[in-house]
């Protein structure tokens, strides 16, 4: 009974409020207005739909130089001198460390001297022998010749004086063997004179310039040496960091000084194959480092993707833009168009929603008797709030592309969705474009 009772309770109070709604709604225009209700300004806009959104892309990556690496000698020794330090800025070509050099430089004078040497010899060969060794050695020939005519007169007495049995054997066999000495001197000396006449064989001359030639590659090889003994800046940039000091012995190859090209720098940044495959090479493309959008020319693209992120690197020149750091994080920027219809709206005019959706105030325009029973005023028509929801779809700088409820054409409230309620009734503020 009492279950009863309490039902029949309720039942009542629903068709009280119900009688009292229907006469909210049926009210006479005088009674509307006797109420006073409160008219709101709102600022709206007529929203429009769009068959396609195009939204920015952004893909990390990182500042890098081109040129960079740890500099030494090629040699072993002492280091002499260092005259640079961490972040001094030097050119190509600027000496950065010095070998000591003492003995490459004692070999080099010592054969420098032996090729010196080597050149005078050469260029006695090539002038020939002087006029007066000549006639020395026709007049050596003339007193051989005189020696030896004297000799064979010599024999030719004695083989009288052998035919007489006046003179042995012996003493004429001595004769003899002079004239025999003497004519192997008169040969000798007409041969000596004959080579005095007709100069240096080719054979020397090609031997001695052979000669020449060894010493003269031996001396650029110890100028190569002694370029060597300065590590030299291979492109501008900035010294990094110092690996050893002054004094230091060191081995062939062992590092000097680390050297960063600061010119010529490049933005590395991954990007999915099928992205990376719709770019062009040598075309600008928009980058942010630093907070700071700048050009970056596409100049290459490597042919591997990443093993861990599975992106292809591609590499965009920085031709001259100031402030970047090598190292600094920065982004590649590309708008992708999307084919999917829906409304642009403004973020001021969203407000959450429930279950991850959003919403926003449409202006329902009321009946003009409601209208005139609220306001005389005729300036701007009135209208009631009432809920549409939405979907996010992308986002834009201060814009939402969204998807549900609204209608092209259709007014919703552009800011400040927070401070009303639906089934308010507002006004616009000024005359709708």
């Amino acid at each position: 009974m009492r279950q009863t009772s309490t039902l029949r309770k309720v039942g009542l109070l629903v068709l009280v409020a119900a009688v009292v709604l229907g006469g909210l709604l049926w009210h006479d225009p005088s009674e509307v207005r006797a109420s006073a209700v409160h008219v709101l300004d709102v600022a709206a806009l007529a929203v429009q739909k769009v068959s396609s959104y195009e939204r920015e892309r952004a893909y990390s990556g990182l500042v890098e130089t081109r040129r960079s690496g740890p500099l030494g000698f090629e040699s072993a020794g002492r280091v002499l001198e260092i005259p640079v330090a961490p972040g001094t800025r030097v050119e190509a070509g600027a000496p950065l460390a010095v070998l000591d050099s003492a003995e490459v430089v004692a070999a080099r004078q010592s054969l420098a001297a032996r090729r010196d040497r080597a050149q005078a010899e050469l260029e006695e060969m090539l002038a020939g022998h002087r006029p007066e060794t000549i006639a020395a050695a026709q007049a050596g020939l003339r007193q051989r010749a005189a020696h030896l005519q004297i000799a064979r007169m010599r024999v030719a007495r004695q083989e009288l004086l052998l035919a007489e049995n006046r003179l042995g054997q012996q003493a004429i066999d001595e004769v003899r063997g002079e004239v025999t000495a003497l004519e192997a001197q008169v040969e000798e000396a007409e041969q000596q004179l004959a080579e005095l006449i007709a100069g240096v064989r080719l054979e020397r001359i090609n031997a001695q310039q052979a000669t020449l030639r060894h010493l003269e590659a031996e001396l650029t090889a110890l100028d190569l040496r002694l370029q060597r003994c300065v590590v030299r800046a291979p492109w501008p940039g900035r010294v990094a960091e110092l690996c050893v000091t002054e004094g230091a012995v060191l081995a062939p190859g062992q590092p000097v000084l680390c050297l960063v090209g600061d010119r010529d720098l490049r933005a590395r940044i991954g990007v999915p194959p099928e992205v990376a495959a719709a770019l062009e090479d040598g075309r600008l493309y928009r980058l942010e480092i630093g907070g700071r959008r700048v050009d970056g020319r596409l100049t290459a693209r490597l042919p591997e993707l990443d093993a861990s992120t599975r992106l292809q690197a591609l590499l965009f020149a920085l031709d001259g833009q100031p402030g970047a750091v090598i190292g600094q994080s920065c982004r590649l920027l590309l708008s992708v168009r999307t084919d999917q219809p829906g409304i642009w709206l403004p973020v001021s005019a969203l407000h959450r929603g429930e279950r991850g959706l959003w919403s926003c105030l449409a202006l329902v325009p009321l009946a003009r008797v409601a209208q005139a029973a609220i306001s005389a005023e005729r300036s701007n028509p009135l209208y009631r709030l009432e809920t549409r929801m939405l979907e996010v779809v992308a986002l834009g700088e201060g814009e939402v592309f969204v998807q549900g409820q609204l209608v092209a054409g259709e007014l919703v409230v552009a800011s400040a969705p927070d401070r009303l309620a639906p089934g308010q009734v507002v006004r616009t503020q000024a005359a709708l474009p």
